[in-house]
């Protein structure tokens, strides 16, 4: 699991991540939350791999869920959009 503090700084860049991404089929709904369904990491060789099920709620429509692959690494790296 990751602690509170990573996953709101990963939660808090999500809509703008998700805003330039080809397959996030809801761009023009507004977000009103989002939420941490369900987290599995993998201990890889620079970092951990987190695969993570999100659950977002819009202000019009219904809620959906994404499956978002991420990575988690102590040292910085470029930002990818």
């Amino acid at each position: 699991m990751i602690d509170d503090a990573i996953w709101q700084a990963i939660s808090d860049d999500l809509p703008t991540y998700f805003d330039h991404q080809r397959w996030y089929a809801d761009k023009l709904r507004p977000i009103a939350s989002i939420e941490l369904v369900d987290l599995a990491t993998v201990d890889s060789f620079d970092g951990r791999i987190l695969l993570a099920l999100i659950g977002i709620e819009y202000d019009i429509g219904e809620r959906r869920q994404y499956f978002v692959p991420m990575t988690l690494r102590s040292d910085a790296s470029p930002e990818r959009y």
